[in-house]
């Protein structure tokens, strides 16, 4: 789905690979109180874990296919906060949507979920050490290898391979999530966020090279 091959959290257990974090990007209305008369709308962030898989079967006429998922507390500074690197830090012991209301179903479109992995925060303390995780996104290369060449020289790419490049850069460029559209200045962004972007920049061109 989206490119990415998902696994259930239970099947997770034990191997060394790991398919079952999903990130989500929705736009939803906030309100700061119970009291508050002006909820505003905006795109937040969901980190989980992939419980079940549910394919809908309408008469076979269509089908829609749902995760279920458990889903980090991204409202609270308990459940979600950035690092001084700026790596998103998640903890599943704070967890949203866990009650009987409609608006706590744990479900999502498959086909809005994209994959994260965990990693475990070395330096956490105390009893949040076991759950407190950085989640990074995954960089996948599509079935069909768009494959750059690098002058080795010079480390430019050689021939069409920039256009290739740019283009793969240009997608890069419209990760709202990791260069916010709200700035209108590259040189005013944070320098976390411009280290980020460099160092996806940097791996992925080494995967491309490696393709070759």
């Amino acid at each position: 789905i989206n490119g990415y091959k998902f696994r259930a959290s239970g099947r997770d257990d034990g191997l060394k690979t790991q398919n079952s974090g999903v990130y989500v990007n929705a736009n939803t209305v906030s309100y700061a109180s119970s009291r508050d008369q002006n909820p505003k709308a905006g795109d937040i962030a969901y980190y989980g874990k992939l419980v079940e898989v549910i394919e809908l079967n309408f008469y076979e006429t269509f089908r829609v296919v749902l995760f279920k998922c458990k889903w980090a507390d991204t409202r609270s500074s308990r459940g979600y906060k950035l690092d001084v690197y700026g790596h998103n830090m998640v903890n599943f012991d704070r967890l949203l949507h866990t009650g009987d209301e409609e608006e706590d179903e744990p479900y999502v479109l498959a086909s809005q979920a994209k994959m994260v992995y965990y990693v475990e925060d070395p330096y956490a303390n105390g009893e949040i050490e076991e759950q407190t995780l950085t989640t990074k996104e995954v960089w996948k290369l599509q079935n069909r290898r768009v494959i750059v060449h690098f002058d080795e020289d010079c480390g430019q790419p050689d021939e069409d391979s920039g256009g290739l490049l740019g283009s793969w850069l240009g997608q890069l460029s419209n990760d709202v999530n990791l260069l916010p559209i709200d700035y209108a200045d590259w040189r005013v962004f944070a320098p976390h966020r411009k280290d980020k972007a460099w160092d996806i920049i940097l791996v992925t061109k080494n995967i491309i090279t490696l393709a070759t």
